[in-house]
């Protein structure tokens, strides 16, 4: 699949609950931008533009959210199904290298349970929702060359929980 205009840096595929098929990805690049890609077309569906600077790391949230971190000191919270860019946070003395969420383990987990049978993907995407939605709130972690991390509510607030 070809689209961008300088290497990619990160990788984060569409939750399973989400979309079952595993059909989506989002790309960030160097470039500056965001793609999400049709995996099963080969091609970009939506190109994400804002940043200023290289995205160095993308997130997709289990709420249809994408987080993204870029050397322009900020994180940007875009919708997934339009492109939509809903906030920047900003706090960061230097680039944002690296995101974590909250959910991560049970975005990658979640329609993977070892001790019941699910044959259905129809059980599976509803295993995969269950187990995401008993977490409770998403929290987003950035980690930035300035040697911090903070914690934010990206759905709620443009703060972050230190602020």
């Amino acid at each position: 699949m070809l689209g961008h205009k300088m290497w990619i840096t990160s990788l984060c595929w569409e939750p399973y609950h989400k979309n079952s098929e595993c059909q989506y990805l989002v790309s960030a690049s160097k470039d500056c931008d965001l793609r999400i890609w049709d995996t099963i077309r080969s091609q970009t569906v939506r190109i994400l533009s804002g940043h200023t600077k290289s995205v160095t790391c993308v997130k997709w949230g289990g709420n249809g959210l994408i987080y993204s971190a870029s050397q322009d000191r900020t994180i940007k919270v875009w919708r997934a199904e339009d492109g939509i860019l809903c906030r920047t946070l900003e706090g960061h003395a230097h680039w944002v290298n690296t995101l974590a969420l909250n959910v991560d383990y049970v975005l990658r987990t979640g329609p993977f349970h070892f001790g019941t049978e699910q044959n259905k993907t129809e059980t599976r995407v509803e295993y995969a929702k269950k187990c995401y939605e008993s977490v409770g709130e998403e929290i987003l972690v950035s980690g930035s060359d300035d040697f911090t991390l903070y914690l934010w509510r990206p759905e709620k607030e443009k703060n972050s929980l230190q602020d």
